[in-house]
């Protein structure tokens, strides 16, 4: 009789528990891109789900036994042969535009003829429950279409208003300033003509866009279905972004802001030269960070003379992210560093 109480006991607080094969897609080659999803990759492989991700930063963690990485770093060349002259062009945002999709989409294209990814494509005993993808361009979502599983959008930033207009979601273009435009708040009529030709610029060049996302498609995964549907029918878009920090709009059930959720980000210490200047700045400092694509080496001479000058006048110290080992005239509040752990600078206090 006993033992028949404890069987029910444990029967009754007993939970079933599935895990899942989940493909994740993070294509574009930039560490800002990757390390925020990072820590989902990690939660998920350890929670006994089944990973796999397509990305250009791997974790490499020998740790997570159910984590497999497919390494696209290769595609960081791409990018880097094109983003001198995305830069050079910032004064005509037409061209901008125009480069970053093109640049984008020879990257999309290059990393699925990557071996590892054809040979997940045309493994016909493999299969998917679930796909998380990066919700910008589209040939990585026919991924959902090869292994007949839904999929979750996600976003390292807010969405563009094209994107949201994509699954229906309401995108008023001077209601609801697009992310892209750098836009907030109350807006005066000439931003607002501003907005209403971004906006008219993306309806048009739309149709290139497609039709190269199209063609790769048909390249790839051998499928004719209209790009239209395929973005229609995400299950879920996760954005980056905190309604605390931003300007007020309705959201539909199916788009989730997680700003904030996901900074659990492994950190390493400072190196101790870094930590000692940061140390005797005793007015405080500034850290200055150009990313990781945009390199301040290649900044052109007249503006860092301009940069560095001002530097100079400043009473505070300078952490700078600097991708040499020397850089002449250098100031002497002014300290470089190769590599700096951004997260573990970002939360150091400066005490008098």
């Amino acid at each position: 009789m006993e033992a028949a109480k404890l069987i029910a006991l444990i029967l009754s607080v007993t939970r079933v528990s599935e895990s899942a094969r989940i493909l994740g897609a993070i294509p574009t080659p930039s560490y800002s891109h990757q390390v925020l999803f990072q820590p989902l990759w990690r939660e998920l492989s350890l929670r006994g789900h089944q990973v796999t991700v397509l990305t250009t930063n791997p974790i490499n963690d020998p740790t997570l036994t159910n984590l497999t990485e497919i390494d696209l770093s290769s595609s960081f060349k791409i990018l880097d042969d094109k983003l001198l002259e995305i830069i050079n062009s910032s004064q005509n945002v037409l061209k901008v535009m125009q480069l970053t999709i093109k640049t984008f989409h020879d990257v999309n294209d290059f990393q699925l003829q990557h071996p590892e990814v054809r040979s997940l494509i045309d493994d016909e005993d493999q299969h998917f429950d679930l796909l998380i993808v990066e919700y910008i361009l589209s040939p990585m979502f026919y991924f959902s279409k090869r292994f007949r599983c839904p999929y979750i959008g996600l976003l390292p930033l807010d969405s563009s208003n094209i994107n949201y207009r994509s699954f229906g979601h309401p995108a008023h273009p001077t209601l609801y300033p697009d992310m892209l435009m750098g836009i907030h708040g109350e807006t005066s009529l000439l931003e607002r003509v501003q907005l209403i030709l971004f906006e008219l610029f993306m309806v048009c060049i739309a149709p290139m866009v497609r039709g190269w996302e199209q063609e790769m498609a048909w390249n790839h995964f051998r499928d004719t279905t209209p790009v239209e549907t395929i973005r229609a029918e995400i299950s879920l878009l996760f954005v980056n972004s905190d309604p605390v920090l931003h300007y007020n709009r309705p959201l539909l059930p199916s788009v989730i802001s997680i700003g904030g959720t996901l900074a659990r980000i492994p950190t390493k210490p400072l190196e101790k030269n870094v930590r000692e200047f940061l140390d005797g700045a005793s007015q405080g400092f500034v850290y200055f960070s150009l990313g990781s694509n945009v390199k301040s080496k290649d900044i052109p001479a007249r503006s860092m003379d301009v940069i560095l000058a001002t530097f100079r006048r400043l009473p505070y110290k300078v952490l700078w992210k600097y991708e040499l080992s020397d850089l002449p005239n250098l100031p002497t509040n002014v300290f470089i560093s190769q590599w700096v752990s951004q997260m573990e600078v970002l939360g150091k206090c400066s005490t008098p």
